[in-house]
């Protein structure tokens, strides 16, 4: 269930696990050294906290970062 290739949705799906999704936060960041080199960009950074709740339990606590410059025109 950890490797990192695997959607989670496809985790959730394959395992029958009804679930739904609680958005923590949204932010615009700066990127860090890091970020830059993953993604090979200086774009500000989209970044969501959100856990997945299943039965009123977290299940997973995930935070996703994206450059803005994947989702302009």
């Amino acid at each position: 269930l950890i490797r990192a290739d695997i959607p989670i949705g496809r985790i959730l799906r394959k395992h029958n696990i009804e679930s739904r999704r609680e958005i923590k936060s949204v932010s615009v960041e700066e990127p860090g050294p890091e970020m830059v080199e993953i993604f090979k960009t200086n774009s500000p950074m989209l970044r969501r906290t959100y856990n997945i709740i299943h039965k009123d339990h977290v299940l997973v606590w995930l935070m996703e970062t994206f450059p803005h410059s994947l989702f302009k025109d």
